[in-house]
């Protein structure tokens, strides 16, 4: 695949002050962030008003009765007991990052591979780590507004994580709930599921290019894949 060439071009040196820090940020002052701010931020207030803030500033909350402690410890109970039901099967297998980088690819290096099974393209905007990635795979999909069925090339697949993807996918978990919150790492065999599961690549295909799941902790990746592949029987069984 070829590589693309940056260029990058210095500042000219007549460029006003104004529009260098527009562009630069921060990065164009040697001082540090917090000594650029002049401004008082009791600028403007009455003195009433500076005498309350300043009593204000003066109050800390005291030691609470025993009475507040048992209900702020009943209420966690509460709390622990009604989010069971919401956590994932098996989640603390998705919260370790034991074992879970396993074979780390560069998601370049994920976009040249599975380009050998269908053309793929990675989005240049990175927002929190992760970028998008769709796949040239022509169907016909519903336009949801109009109701009409139309021919669609591109498809939208899912974020990948950038710049290097762990094999396998680590959660953040709300420390009070224990309750999943979003992906600490996106591994590139959860895009790879999601690319099977949506149709754009064969479980076939994925094993011939990115080879076999092996270890520990590839245990729910086949797991998924062992549902997905026996669907249709197991969908019968439970309506029976």
């Amino acid at each position: 695949m070829a590589q693309a060439t940056i260029v990058r071009r210095t500042l000219p040196d007549n460029i006003p002050e104004h529009i260098m820090r527009r562009l630069m940020g921060t990065s164009a002052d040697t001082r540090a962030p917090w000594e650029t701010y002049q401004r008082d931020p009791l600028a403007g207030c009455s003195p009433e008003l500076q005498a309350e803030i300043a009593e204000y500033s003066q109050k800390h909350h005291g030691k609470t009765s025993g009475q507040n402690v048992e209900e702020l410890c009943r209420q966690k109970e509460l709390t622990r007991n009604s989010v069971k039901d919401y956590k994932f099967y098996r989640q603390d297998e998705l919260t370790t990052e034991e074992g879970k980088k396993g074979r780390v690819l560069h998601c370049l290096e994920f976009l040249r591979m599975l380009e050998k099974i269908r053309p793929a393209y990675l989005s240049a905007n990175v927002r929190k780590g992760l970028t998008g990635l769709a796949v040239y795979h022509p169907q016909d999909v519903l336009n949801q507004e109009t109701g009409v069925i139309e021919r669609v090339d591109w498809q939208y697949v899912c974020a990948c994580q950038v710049p290097y993807m762990w094999e396998y996918s680590v959660l953040h978990i709300d420390p009070r709930t224990g309750l999943p919150l979003n992906e600490k790492q996106r591994g590139w065999r959860t895009v790879l599921l999601r690319l099977i599961q949506s149709g754009h690549v064969t479980e076939q295909q994925a094993l011939e290019v990115f080879g076999e799941a092996i270890g520990q902790a590839s245990r729910r990746y086949r797991e998924q894949l062992f549902f997905w592949r026996n669907r249709k029987e197991m969908e019968g069984q439970e309506r029976e």
